[in-house]
């Protein structure tokens, strides 16, 4: 690394926006700490942060938010940066990437990895959220993983500024048992420090209540500090989205959005059941199209190359590059069946985002889960099938009676009703947020004028 000039990840913190609220003097101020933040678009989980910024200024509280230079991201969507509102304020910090900066050929010690590779960024994050402090003081300190250095950061700063902390999970940090690989000193580091910071942090929200219930099972002494808020979906995103309702051409179209990989996100049961199907003469192949965009890098493996070819799939399965969000919306609405691939035994728990923007577009999801969270949700609003993939049966019969509906052209009355998903719009649930956040503030001031007497 050079002594004359710093790489840029590493060059001064920069102020993105300035509040221009004329109410400001009346609204309460959260800083949010959150590493994935527009125009970060490596996931849907970014826009549960952008839509909360936006939305809580309905409910009086307006929003700094505390991230990490625009050069960090591996994926960005210029898009979603026209989506950040105009009183939301921006801070972006510089920050070290252990993984790309402090290792030799890609590996480097456990101890660089606590929380995360993205530690490095706490250097400059906690002297950034201080001065914040001192410029525009804030009430409330919110922080969302992954990755947990924002929760890091977050304990700091709540301990410097003594002002209450909510911490958010939108997918779990401490696992038992560990995902495979993870190194012995990473997977202890988290279950003493989750336990740490649940304890110092005023309340911890996740996006399950199943994911909320193993969070009281574990830590049952603080089981008041635990609440849900959902993931969902921005109405109004799909103001100018068309639906369809019926089959428009002669071609089946299943449509998946974001990445597969060969475990929990992985299309070749769906893959050998066509084939199957197409091989006792109940499909063409030239009947069906799948539609892959934005699918990563397993998509173009030999293994995914192999699924295909021996299932007759060439001419039906196709990988697009990513596209911009709206465009994909207007995909997935004018879709026959939309197709989401979570299969693994440590996602039971989890509801991913695109789930709410599949439902709000009202076509039919064909779900390849374990029971769990995201398959009670499908099955509780009638939006489709959800299925386990390793049972090839009831995967075969889902399939035909799909295929069968939508030829019939009855397919799409195969989805929830507008009604029941509008509880889960980002609006409502921003809602939800603030109420949490003024809960919050009320407790901890009572607590402190308590201690003062």
């Amino acid at each position: 690394m050079s002594l004359l000039k710093a790489p840029r990840c590493l060059q001064r913190s920069v102020r993105i926006r300035k509040v221009g609220s004329k109410d400001q003097n009346t609204q309460r101020h959260a800083l949010f700490v959150a590493f994935h933040f527009p125009p970060e678009a490596s996931s849907s989980g970014v826009l549960r942060t952008l839509k909360y910024a936006n939305y809580l200024i309905e409910s009086g509280w307006r929003v700094s938010v505390l991230s990490v230079k625009e050069d960090a991201y591996e994926m960005t969507d210029a898009t979603l940066t026209d989506q950040v509102g105009s009183h939301v304020t921006l801070y972006r910090t510089p920050y070290i990437n252990s993984k790309t900066q402090l290792s030799i050929k890609g590996i480097y010690p456990s101890i660089l990895a606590l929380p995360d590779r993205w530690m490095g960024w706490k250097w400059w994050a906690v002297p950034q959220g201080v001065e914040i402090y001192r410029r525009d003081p804030y009430d409330l300190i919110y922080s969302t993983s992954p990755h947990a250095t924002a929760h890091s950061i977050a304990s700091a700063l709540q301990k410097k500024m003594a002002v209450p902390w909510v911490m958010d999970f939108r997918d779990p940090w401490y696992e038992e048992p560990p995902e495979p690989g993870t190194p012995w000193l990473v997977h202890q580091y988290a279950r003493k420090t989750e336990a740490r910071y649940i304890q110092q942090a005023n309340a911890v929200v996740s996006t399950t209540n199943e994911l909320s219930d193993s969070f009281k099972r574990r830590y049952p002494q603080v089981s008041e500090k635990f609440c849900t808020i959902y993931n969902g979906y921005d109405e109004t995103d799909f103001v100018h989205i068309e639906q369809k309702k019926e089959p428009q051409s002669s071609t089946f179209t299943m449509i998946h959005a974001g990445s597969v990989n060969d475990n929990f996100r992985d299309p070749r049961p769906l893959f050998d059941t066509l084939g199957k199907l197409i091989n006792n003469g109940k499909l063409s192949a030239e009947e069906i199209r799948i539609e892959f965009y934005g699918p990563g890098q397993f998509a173009h493996s030999d293994a995914m190359a192999e699924s295909i070819r021996q299932n007759e799939l060439q001419s039906s399965v196709s990988f697009h590059e990513r596209i911009p969000y709206h465009e994909a919306l207007e995909k997935m609405a004018k879709a026959d069946l939309l197709l989401l691939l979570q299969a693994s035994e440590d996602t039971r728990s989890l509801i991913p985002a695109k789930l709410f923007e599949y439902l709000r577009t009202q076509t039919p999801v064909f779900a390849l889960v374990q029971s769990g969270a995201s398959s009670d949700l499908i099955t509780n609003l009638s939006a489709g099938w959800a299925i386990d993939p390793k049972d090839p049966m009831a995967l075969e019969e889902a399939v035909a009676t799909a295929i069968e509906l939508w030829r019939a052209t009855h397919l799409a009355q195969n989805c929830c009703e507008l009604g029941q998903i509008k509880q889960y719009s980002r609006q409502t649930l921003s809602k939800q947020l603030a109420q949490l956040f003024d809960s919050v503030v009320q407790t901890y001031r009572e607590e402190v004028i308590c201690r003062e007497r």
